[in-house]
């Protein structure tokens, strides 16, 4: 009740408290930074698999977020140089929540023919690092505040809470196959 009530002020998924099993540090954003670490490790490093499919097309899921690049860009850049010998490469995204801005920039790199601007980066108080900061307020819970958002230059809007919208709609239980399909008629074509 408490997180839909700090998140129906402006709809950001950010702002939320965050109750943590274990005392957390009084340092700020510790917490997260923690828990984060902890995904980390137990998700190779964002990309927990790359699989070749049928007819040289690769599959490569991205989740559950893509981490902050010091610690993201040895296991991100080794799948995606894995992933590169295929013909074709799907991204799965389904189990993504998002990620670090440089890290976003990161994974592009190896798939844009060249420079393109992706987003521009809005900063509460000025330029800095991860979009979200988190404040211990009791020795169990957390608040995580949103302190800047990506601007999209084609809709010049944020996608939080929205997403991106699929060129091709269908079930995201479908959506494997479904794009497994195209990749091989493309190839075939």
């Amino acid at each position: 009740m408490v997180t839909a009530d700090l998140q129906s002020v402006n709809g950001d998924r950010h702002l939320r408290p965050k109750h943590h099993a274990d005392p957390v540090t009084p340092k700020q954003g510790a917490a997260t930074r923690a828990s984060m670490r902890r995904e980390f490790d137990t998700s190779l490093g964002g990309a927990p698999r790359v699989e070749l499919l049928g007819g040289g097309v690769a599959v490569l899921e991205l989740a559950p977020m893509l981490f902050p690049l010091e610690w993201a860009a040895e296991p991100l850049g080794a799948a995606l140089t894995l992933a590169s010998r295929a013909q074709a490469l799907i991204l799965d995204l389904r189990a993504n929540r998002g990620g670090a801005p440089d890290t976003v920039a990161f994974v592009c790199g190896y798939l844009l023919d060249e420079r393109t601007h992706l987003n521009t980066m809005y900063w509460r108080g000025g330029e800095r690092g991860d979009p979200c900061d988190g404040w211990t307020v009791h020795p169990h819970l957390e608040v995580t505040v949103p302190v800047g958002r990506a601007v999209n230059p084609v809709s010049g809007t944020n996608w939080e809470g929205t997403g991106v919208q699929p060129d091709i709609p269908c079930a995201a239980a479908d959506s494997l196959d479904h794009a497994h399909t195209l990749a091989l008629a493309r190839l075939a074509g």
